[in-house]
């Protein structure tokens, strides 16, 4: 495996950040204390970006409750219509996570499933690749279990497919357990 600071190459350019996928199956196993823990542990060393994509029960926004942090569909919004990423999108858009260290940027998710229909994984994808410069390390919170929304499915084996890694959390029990290797 690579180690979590970003690369560069032969030329100086600077390679892809890693992606590191947080996934568990149904019920509360701390996916998110979890992931958010290690993007501000990260964060110390390197330039870290946080995306809340549970569709389930996004909660990174939660955590942050003195800040209005922009919606997932908000930030492809605006980056679809904006000519790059900057930093002033930055500042709007992906802003330091209150509390945490400035290396932590993070994007919440979306309040209510119906709107996953407006993630396209394109559309997610064009928007991580422009931010990549701008992160070392990517995290993704992702809920495992399938959605009626095929939208949502979609994003998710995105997400999962194109990881360095994937941490799955369960909790300690047969039943859990069995649910997670399922």
């Amino acid at each position: 495996t690579r180690p979590l600071a970003m690369k560069h190459s032969n030329q100086g350019q600077a390679e892809r950040p890693r992606l590191v996928a947080f996934w568990s199956a149904h019920g509360s196993v701390g996916r998110t204390t979890t992931a958010l823990n290690l993007a501000a542990c990260a964060s110390m060393k390197m330039r870290v970006l946080l995306v809340d994509l549970d569709f389930v029960a996004p909660s990174v926004a939660l955590v942050a409750p003195t800040q209005d942090l922009p919606s997932l569909s908000t930030v492809l919004h605006h980056h679809q219509i904006s000519a790059g990423v900057d930093s002033s999108f930055l500042h709007e858009f992906a802003p330091h996570f209150s509390g945490g260290s400035k290396g932590l940027r993070v994007i919440a998710g979306l309040s209510r499933p119906e709107r996953w229909q407006e993630v396209e994984p394109r559309l997610l994808q064009d928007l991580l690749k422009d931010l990549a410069p701008f992160a070392g390390l990517i995290v993704c919170d992702l809920h495992a279990n399938s959605h009626k929304l095929l939208a949502v499915n979609a994003v998710a084996r995105g997400m999962l497919t194109q990881a360095d890694a994937v941490i799955a959390l369960a909790n300690a029990n047969p039943i859990a357990l069995a649910r997670l290797l399922r």
